[in-house]
């Protein structure tokens, strides 16, 4: 498991779990923030596989500082490899499903495609990714380039966490429009 540094004594964070039998080791961190983390998944050809844990808060002002960071990094990654895949996940603190055309969800919209991410909307809507109280919401979600998510599954959430696991099996896009897996069958990954 990998953690983003704590700044105070406050819970929250972003971390990657991940099973024993893959290689993922920090990347960059002079990027890592509370609020992101950056690892890089071992893999046997030259392009690397880069995953990014991400969490932008509510308020509309950290959240403005916190995708700013974000394009920063993404900026970064495209001047340092001249090609990768980036796979990225976490609380995004919008709605997309229920809210599309809220001004949150419209900015945000805009600002991932300034950074030439794509979205991943997963078909299976009517599972929440988050309960506050009785409340449901799709708060957690997937997204990058380079990649192709399929088979999002929602499930369970761990302890006193009010968001549930999301877990996807992904597929890198290789240049020609080839694809290879990140992630196989039977090797899910929660995030």
């Amino acid at each position: 498991m990998l953690l983003s540094p704590s700044v105070d004594e406050r819970a929250g964070g972003v971390g990657i779990l991940y099973r024993s039998t893959l290689i993922v080791s920090p990347l960059f961190p002079e990027f890592h923030a509370r609020n992101l983390l950056l690892a890089r998944l071992s893999s046997s050809s030259g392009r690397p596989v880069i995953l990014m844990s991400v969490y932008l808060p509510p308020d509309s002002a950290r959240k403005r500082e916190a995708v700013a960071h974000l394009g920063r990094v993404v900026t970064f990654l495209r001047e340092r490899y001249s090609s990768f895949s980036l796979l990225c996940f976490g609380d995004l603190n919008v709605d997309f499903v229920r809210n599309p055309a809220s001004p949150n969800t419209i900015y945000l919209s805009k600002a991932l495609d300034q950074c030439g991410l794509s979205l991943y909307s997963y078909l299976n809507g009517e599972r929440f990714t988050r309960y506050h109280g009785d409340a449901g919401s799709h708060l957690d979600y997937f997204f990058g380039v380079g990649v192709h998510i399929g088979e999002v599954s929602v499930k369970h959430s761990i302890g006193r966490s009010d968001h549930r696991i999301v877990t996807c099996e992904a597929t890198r896009l290789l240049p020609g429009g080839e694809a290879e897996s990140c992630f196989r069958r039977g090797e899910r990954r929660s995030f």
